[in-house]
C-alpha cells in the first residue's frame, strides 16, 4: 500500500510496498519525493490566503460604492426634507427607479400632501373660530362701554345688559360646540355605544319641540316601529337629532309638516324632512364642512355659527354611521342619519336619491 513516510526521511515520500508477483518472499518497494506536491499546495494556500484578502478589499470597496449610489436618493431625499418649511406645500423628489426606494418616496409625498391638507383645514377652522369669536366680543364690549357711560337710564342700562347676555350664551353656545368637536376629534371615547331603544328617544326629542313648532307654526310628525334597538350613545345622538331638527324646523315655512321617519332597514334609518326651499345646490358639497352656511341669508342671527351639521357628522361617524343631506323630490329638505344595529356591523343604506338639482 502507498505510505507517506516523514520520519528517518531527508524530504516527506511516498511509497508503495507490494508482494512480489512471482510467489517469492519478496517485497518491492516504490518510492517518490513529495516536495514537488508540497510546493504546490504552498503556492496555493498563499494565492488563495492573498487572493482572498485583495478579493474581499475589493468587495467591500465595491458593495459601499453600489450602497452609497443605491442609498443616494434617500440622501436626497433627507436633505430636500431637512430644508424643508413648515409652509412649504413641496415634495420629495421621486427617483426613476421604479424600485422601493422610489415608492418609499411616493409615499412619503402622499404622507406630506395629507399633512398640508390637515394644516390648511386647521388654518381654516382657526380663522373661522376667530372671525366667528370676534362679532360677539365686539357687540359684547360695545354693550358694556355703552352701560357704563354716564345719563343712561334704567331701561337703556337694561336693553344694554340684555344685549350683553344674549352675545354672552352665544359665546357659551360656541365654546361648547368648538369644545364637542374638538373631544370628537382627539377622543377614543367620544361615544359610548349602548344597545338602546331609539323609538322613545325620538319621542323625547319630537315632544320637547312640540312647543316651539306650535310658535313656529309647524307640525311634526313622527313615524317609527314599535321598537328599534341600535348601537347609539343616548346623550350623543340625541344632539345630532336635535341639531337636524332645529334646522327643519327654522326655515320650515308656517303650516308645513316637518316629519321623523325612523324605520329598520340593514341599519337604524331616520329621515328628516321639511318642505321648506330646500339646500342651495352649490352648499351641498360642503354642507357638514365646519363653519359652513349656505348663504349669507342665513347669516348668524338665522343659521347660527355653522357648526351644527358638522357635530351632527361628527357624531354619526363615532357611531360608525352614515349621514347625507339632499333635496326631495316633492321640494324641501332631507337628512338621513344611518347607525348600525348591533355593534361592528357598518350601515349600507343608500342615501335619499334626487331627481333635480336642489334649489335654494
Amino acid at each position: 500500500m502507498w505510505e507517506r513516510i516523514l520520519a528517518g526521511a531527508s524530504e516527506p515520500s511516498l511509497l508503495l510496498a507490494q508482494p512480489a508477483s512471482d510467489g517469492k518472499p519478496y517485497i518491492v518497494v516504490v518510492g517518490t519525493s513529495l516536495a514537488t506536491v508540497d510546493s504546490a499546495v504552498g503556492q496555493v494556500r498563499s494565492i488563495i490566503i492573498i487572493g482572498g484578502a485583495v478579493a474581499v478589499l475589493l468587495a467591500g470597496v465595491a458593495t459601499w460604492l453600489l450602497a452609497g449610489a443605491a442609498l443616494s436618493p434617500v440622501e436626497r431625499m433627507r436633505r430636500q426634507a431637512a430644508e424643508m418649511g413648515v409652509d412649504e406645500a413641496s415634495s420629495l423628489e421621486v427617483p426613476d427607479t421604479h424600485d422601493e426606494i422610489a415608492a418609499l418616496a411616493s409615499t412619503f409625498n402622499d404622507l406630506l400632501a395629507r399633512i398640508q391638507v390637515t394644516l390648511q383645514l386647521q388654518r381654516s377652522f382657526v380663522g373661522a373660530a376667530g372671525h366667528e369669536l370676534r362679532t360677539p366680543l365686539a357687540i359684547l364690549k360695545t354693550e358694556l362701554e355703552l352701560a357704563g357711560n354716564p345719563g343712561r337710564s334704567r331701561q337703556e342700562l337694561v336693553i344694554a345688559v340684555a344685549g350683553a347676555a344674549e352675545e354672552t350664551d352665544r359665546l357659551v353656545h360656541l365654546a361648547e360646540d368648538l369644545l364637542l368637536l374638538a373631544q370628537s376629534d382627539d377622543s377614543s371615547d367620544f361615544v359610548r355605544l349602548d344597545k338602546i331603544d331609539l323609538v322613545p328617544l325620538l319621542e323625547t326629542i319630537v315632544a320637547n319641540q312640540r312647543s316651539r313648532c306650535a310658535a313656529e307654526g309647524v307640525t311634526v310628525e313622527l313615524s317609527r316601529p314599535e321598537t328599534l334597538m341600535a348601537m347609539a350613545d343616548p346623550s350623543r345622538f340625541r344632539r345630532a337629532v336635535d341639531n337636524v331638527l332645529d334646522n327643519a324646523i327654522r326655515f320650515a315655512p308656517p303650516g308645513t309638516i316637518v316629519t321623523v321617519d325612523l324605520r329598520e332597514e340593514e341599519s337604524a334609518v331616520i329621515d328628516i324632512s321639511d318642505e321648506g326651499p330646500g339646500i342651495d345646490a352649490d352648499f351641498v358639497p360642503r354642507a357638514f364642512d365646519r363653519f359652513a352656511r349656505p348663504d349669507g341669508a342665513r347669516g348668524r342671527d338665522g343659521g347660527g355659527a355653522g357648526l351644527g351639521l358638522s357635530i351632527v357628522q361628527s357624531i354619526v361617524l363615532a357611531h360608525g354611521g352614515e349621514v347625507a343631506i339632499e333635496r326631495r323630490t316633492t321640494g324641501g329638505t332631507v337628512v338621513r342619519i344611518a347607525i348600525p344595529l348591533r355593534r361592528g356591523h357598518s350601515p349600507t343604506s343608500t342615501p335619499p336619491s334626487v331627481d333635480s338639482e336642489p334649489a335654494g
